[in-house]
């Protein structure tokens, strides 16, 4: 299941991923402004701080995210689950054993790098907005 000499590990490069990654950083400023938007209509409270409040929070889910995703602890669980479950339930499966015991490694991948520049992003941006505007 994890036997990663089957196929090469084919790494995306930081380069080929950014204009997805620039539409959704717009996305998301898009999405954190209308929210500032939202929370100003209701609430009563000065547009601005509003709207860089969404963006501070934004950029700190974006961080959170990166750090599950980069630290692998959204996909090391899964495997160490699934080895737990093997020596149970002894189904066969020595090659997730074997993993879980030499520690198992997800492959490369850019999305965490590309979590945390946009959360520093969106908090930058946030943060100007807070000293500008009020």
């Amino acid at each position: 299941m994890f036997d990663r000499s089957e196929a090469p590990e084919q790494v995306d490069r930081v380069r080929d991923r950014l204009p997805d990654f620039a539409v959704l950083f717009v996305i998301g400023l898009v999405a954190a402004a209308g929210s500032g938007v939202l929370i100003a209509t209701v609430t009563a409270a000065d547009l601005w701080p509003a709207v860089a409040a969404g963006l501070i929070v934004l950029g700190v889910v974006c961080l959170l995210s990166a750090g599950l995703t980069g630290g692998s602890y959204a996909v090391g669980g899964v495997g160490k689950g699934a080895a737990r479950y093997t020596f149970r339930f002894g189904d066969g499966n020595e090659g997730l054993v074997q993993e879980w015991r030499d520690g198992y490694r997800p492959p490369k991948d850019t999305t965490a790098f590309l979590q945390v520049i946009a959360g520093a992003g969106y908090m930058a941006i946030g943060a100007v907005l807070l000293a500008t505007m009020t």
